[in-house]
């Protein structure tokens, strides 16, 4: 028999928070561009007799994209042991997301940007669909403690994923992620696979330091990830513990400027920065009274006081990605909602026939009813805290 059964688009692209112009303590004197001074040189690329020289757009002479244009800003990276190991890093992940190169994951930011942002990434863009789970699989295999023999049910559904793959011109290698509810199945698809683009006019130089801050956003993307923006008390609460998990912005920058100082020494960062490094570029995790610099680190990056302009990734980003993502979920837990009254319908429609063909179906469609009313109360509170969340915060 069937079930209710609804498609969901994720949210527009999931983006990390770009690499911005970094200012130093006078931002009319010294205009520090990820903490490096403008006045610093390249990395030796007109020594090495290079068509690219630092004076010009990273793309080379014709200005368009080309692999060879991004392989030479790998290769200066490689020349450190640990730009090294995040470029094989990357390499990974481009064959386990686009199953391709990792220089065609990355492309020429659109024109329109703003100016102080200098590369971004893309997380990935998924669809996601909620299914009412047939009651002919679960009852098989369901499990007495409400767990699912995933593998048995991945083989009943994968018919459904294989046409939805086809519907939507998906392809049928990029990854999925399968969930199992007592009475929903939650399915999410890959769409577009994760990527970096750099602004066009970005020196060689530039191009390198941004091409590594990048690439740390890169290597933790996770196209399936899904904020439980419930769980924040609110937008300050949302931007820190955002901004200091794995592959965000706080390690981001700590890798780029880490490695700029192993290049060209402690004196391309800010005043601001430099007492949180030592003269090798290692950071260093506690000040003198133990207190956690990686936190000072966040404030800095959030406020804005190292950028130029004095605009910090609260307004830069979380602000909007914040209200974002409480639509989001509110959309999300709207469907779920209508999604499981549907289910609870269809399961009341269908008790005649269960009871005329299969006392095992029947009993399960009996429990299936009973338990509905509570999964939908629980959908109800968390689309009510949503709600709530949304009317405190101040939505652009």
């Amino acid at each position: 028999m069937s079930r209710a059964r609804v498609r969901l688009i994720s949210c527009l692209p999931l983006l990390f928070g770009a690499v911005v112009w970094v200012s130093a303590a006078n931002a009319n004197v010294l205009r520090l561009k990820t903490a490096v001074s403008s006045s610093s040189t390249s990395f030796s690329d007109e020594e090495s007799g290079s068509a690219f020289s630092d004076a010009q757009s990273w793309l080379g002479p014709g200005g368009t994209l080309t692999e060879d244009a991004i392989h030479h800003l790998i290769e200066i990276i490689r020349e450190d042991a640990q730009g090294a190991a995040l470029v094989a890093q990357s390499i990974q992940k481009a064959r386990e997301t686009a199953h391709e190169p990792f220089w065609k994951v990355i492309s020429v930011c659109p024109v329109g940007m703003s100016p102080n942002i200098l590369g971004q990434t893309n997380r990935g863009e998924r669809l996601t669909i909620f299914e009412g789970r047939d009651l002919e699989e679960s009852t098989q295999n369901l499990l007495a403690d409400g767990t699912t023999n995933t593998a048995h049910a991945d083989a009943f559904y994968q018919s459904r994923i294989e046409q939805d793959r086809a519907d939507d011109g998906i392809s049928p290698d990029a990854p999925e992620q399968v969930k199992y509810f007592r009475d929903l199945v939650l399915i999410k698809l890959m769409t577009h696979y994760p990527g970096i683009c750099l602004r066009a006019n970005l020196s060689v130089d530039d191009a390198v330091s941004t091409l590594y801050h990048e690439m740390v956003h890169y290597i933790a993307s996770d196209w399936s990830l899904w904020p439980k923006i419930g769980q924040y008390s609110g937008e300050s609460d949302y931007e820190l513990q955002q901004i200091l998990r794995q592959g965000d912005e706080v390690d981001a920058y700590l890798s780029q400027w880490s490695y700029e100082i192993r290049k060209k020494g402690k004196s391309v960062l800010s005043p601001l920065l430099q007492p949180y490094f030592d003269d090798a570029g290692e950071f260093i995790p506690r000040d003198a009274q133990g207190a956690d610099n990686r936190d000072a680190i966040a404030k800095l990056i959030l406020g804005g006081k190292i950028f130029l302009g004095g605009e910090g990734y609260h307004g830069l980003r979380f602000v909007a990605e914040y209200a974002n993502e409480l639509r989001n979920e509110q959309n999300s837990q709207s469907i779920l909602l209508n999604v499981l009254q549907q289910v609870a319908t269809i399961d009341q429609k269908n008790l005649p026939y269960y009871q005329q063909t299969s006392s095992k179906l029947y009993e399960a469609d009996q429990q299936s009813i009973a338990r509905l009313p509570g999964e939908e109360n629980s959908c109800k509170q968390r689309l009510d805290h949503i709600n709530a969340l949304i009317a405190q915060n101040v939505i652009p």
